[in-house]
C-alpha cells in the first residue's frame, strides 16, 4: 500500500466533538521509503490548515515518520521546520 485515505470529517468531528481541541498535530508514517513528504502529502497540510482555521484549531505540525529497518535509523521530517505550516 502506498497512500491512505484520510476523511477530514473524522478528523473535525474528533477535535470539536470529542476532545474539544484548539490545536492539532498530524503525523503519518512512510513505512518502506523517505520521509521527504509528497505533493500530496503537501497539498493535504494545507487543506487541513485552512480548514481548520475556518473553526479556530491551528495545525501545529504534520509529521512523517520512517521507521528503521535493517540497520538504518529511523528518520522524522517536520512540514513546520520545512516552512510549509505558518
Amino acid at each position: 500500500m502506498n497512500h491512505a485515505k484520510l476523511y477530514l470529517r473524522n478528523i473535525l468531528t474528533f477535535l470539536l466533538c470529542d476532545t474539544n481541541a484548539t490545536g492539532l498535530i498530524l503525523a503519518h508514517n512512510h513505512p518502506g521509503g523517505t520521509a521527504e513528504p509528497s505533493g500530496e502529502d503537501i497539498k493535504l497540510t494545507e487543506k487541513l490548515k485552512e480548514t481548520l482555521k475556518d473553526i479556530e484549531v491551528k495545525l501545529l505540525d504534520h509529521v512523517i515518520y520512517v521507521p528503521g529497518n535493517f540497520g538504518s535509523n529511523p528518520e522524522w521530517v517536520s512540514l513546520l521546520q520545512m516552512g510549509h505550516i505558518q
